[in-house]
């Protein structure tokens, strides 16, 4: 005879597979959306004060090396909640990857947030060192920024990486 009643089982696997997010997770989310906003208000608060042409490229030396008219400036947050929905959304059907190895999906979700975080504060100090340099502020950005960028950006890629390979090789075999 078969049950028409939903299965238990199934419930409690469900569960398994979307295991709640952590403290840390929130606190990724709310820094990556507090750099967002803050590229937003940057752009917004100083929008009157700006001269037509603001940097758009830096140099190694963390001088400009290039200009254009202040609206590039929306272009770069534009790119910036771009990068932030992309990356929210990606996470989304991280349940299918969870049904097949559950260990995993807090690494992946987590790796994907320090990712966005990194990315939201590089838009952010972007917008910001740009607005500064337009005012007369600065003479430049930091010229340790893109390294730090590229680094931070590359190691959380590596260390997730080998996280999850590592999890995934201590899974028990069926």
């Amino acid at each position: 005879m078969v049950s028409t009643h939903a299965n238990p089982d199934k419930s409690a696997a469900a569960k398994a597979v979307a295991p709640r997010r952590s403290t840390l997770d929130w606190a990724l989310e709310g820094v990556a959306l507090l750099a967002l906003l803050t590229a937003v208000a940057v752009v917004a608060i100083h929008w009157r004060d700006l001269p037509e042409t603001v940097p758009n490229g830096y140099g190694l030396t963390g001088s400009p090396t290039a200009w254009s008219d202040k609206n590039h400036l929306w272009k770069v947050v534009r790119d910036a909640a771009g990068f932030w929905a992309l990356f929210t959304v990606i996470a989304l059907p991280l349940g299918s990857v969870a049904r097949r190895v559950p260990e995993v999906l807090p690494l992946i979700r987590r790796q994907l947030l320090v990712f966005k975080t990194v990315m939201m504060l590089f838009f952010a100090h972007l917008i910001w060192s740009s607005v500064n340099v337009a005012l007369g502020r600065a003479q430049g950005i930091e010229p340790a920024f893109d390294l730090a960028v590229v680094l931070a950006a590359t190691l959380t890629v590596i260390v997730y990486t080998v996280k999850i390979a590592r999890r995934i090789a201590l899974r028990p075999r069926v």
